[in-house]
C-alpha cells in the first residue's frame, strides 16, 4: 500500500517530446499514446559538487556529434539533478531528485525543408502543448513568459521561441515551460516540467539549471 504522505507524480513522456519534431510539422503523422517511456542509458557524467548559489558548470554531450561539428546540446550536471541520456533518441532527461520536476533536451534534424514550408521554431513548441493537451484531456492556460536565451560556446547567445502553460487536471495540474530554436536544418528542443505546486518552490534550481545549458556547433 502506498502511503498517503507520497506523491505519484506524472512526467512529460519523453516520447512525446522528441516526436514532436520537423518531421511531424511536415508530414502530420499521429502521436504515439501518452505513456512514461522509460530512457535506457548512462548517465551524462558523473555528478560534481555545487551549491545551489553556483549550479555545476560541466557539460556532458555526444561525442560523435560535437567532433562532427553538428549542432548539439551541452548538457550541465549536478548533485541535485539526475541526467540519462539515450543516444537512440538524441534526448537528455534531467530529474531533480525527491521532486516531479524534471528537464528534457532533444535534437531532431529536418527543419530546413519545415522552414521552406512556412513553419518556425514556435510552431513545434505550440505541437507539443496542444498535443499534451488531446491525450491527457487536460485544458492548457497559458501565461506571459520571455523567451529563453542560451549562450553557446562561441560566446554567442541565442534567443529559443518560448511558451508557459500549465495544464489544469483533475488530478495532479503540471506547469510546463518549451522552447525551441532552429539552426539551419537541426532543432533543438527543451522542455521544462514540474507538478505546479511544485514550480514555484523549484523555479531558481530549474533556472539555474537551465542558465547553465549551453550549445556547441554554433
Amino acid at each position: 500500500m502506498v502511503s498517503p504522505d507520497m506523491k505519484t507524480h506524472r512526467h512529460l513522456p519523453s516520447a512525446l517530446l522528441v516526436t514532436v519534431g520537423a518531421g511531424l510539422l511536415l508530414t502530420g503523422c499521429t502521436f504515439p499514446p501518452l505513456s512514461p517511456a522509460q530512457i535506457d542509458g548512462s548517465p551524462t557524467a558523473e555528478p560534481v559538487e555545487s551549491s545551489p548559489e553556483a549550479e555545476a558548470t560541466s557539460s556532458a554531450t555526444t561525442p560523435e556529434a560535437s567532433e562532427a561539428g553538428e549542432v548539439v546540446w551541452l548538457v550541465p550536471h549536478g548533485t541535485e539533478w539526475t541526467t540519462t541520456y539515450d543516444a537512440e533518441q538524441d534526448l537528455y532527461r534531467s530529474t531533480l531528485d525527491g521532486t516531479g520536476c524534471d528537464i528534457m533536451h532533444s535534437r531532431t534534424t529536418g527543419v530546413a525543408r519545415a522552414g521552406e514550408e512556412g513553419h518556425e521554431p514556435i510552431d513545434t513548441v505550440d505541437r507539443l502543448l496542444t498535443t499534451v493537451a488531446e491525450q491527457t484531456g487536460d485544458t492548457p492556460v497559458e501565461e506571459p513568459t520571455e523567451p529563453l536565451s542560451l549562450m553557446a560556446e562561441s560566446g554567442e547567445t541565442f534567443d529559443f521561441e518560448t511558451r508557459l502553460a500549465t495544464f489544469d487536471s483533475d488530478g495532479e495540474n503540471r506547469t510546463v515551460r518549451a522552447a525551441a530554436q532552429w539552426f539551419d536544418d537541426t532543432e533543438l528542443l527543451v522542455s521544462a516540467s514540474c507538478p505546479s505546486d511544485e514550480w514555484e518552490e523549484n523555479g531558481f534550481l530549474i533556472t539555474m539549471f537551465l542558465g547553465v545549458t549551453s550549445i556547441d556547433g554554433v
